[in-house]
């Protein structure tokens, strides 16, 4: 059942977790890795890259496409991490708030 009283309690308790959460994404990272690891990207929480590596032997292989390929698969595999780890993370902390009476 709705309970009004609950309003501005829930709306104090939004804003906390909202500053949770956003403290929670500036120390996220994500890995994404193509190739068998020969190219690995790193993403912030702010879906960033902040390091990309590429194996030596896939450079003195200087086939451009290739290497192409593997960066955007790497990229896209990050992306999905942290796609979902901020999902499940705003999932959690909607989970926490009670306005409408039920369980916490």
């Amino acid at each position: 059942m709705f309970d009004p009283t609950k309003i501005a309690e829930a709306l104090k308790q939004a804003q906390e977790m909202q500053g949770q959460f956003d403290e929670t994404l500036r120390n996220k990272t994500a890995v994404g890795e193509a190739g068998a690891g020969m190219v690995k990207v790193t993403l912030n929480g702010k879906f960033e890259a902040t390091s990309v590596e590429i194996a030596q032997e896939l450079i003195e292989k200087q086939d451009k496409s290739f290497t192409e390929n593997l960066v955007k698969a790497a990229v896209n595999a990050a992306t999905k991490q942290l796609q979902q780890d901020v999902v499940a993370q705003a999932q959690g902390m909607m989970n926490k708030l009670n306005i409408f009476g039920g369980q916490s």
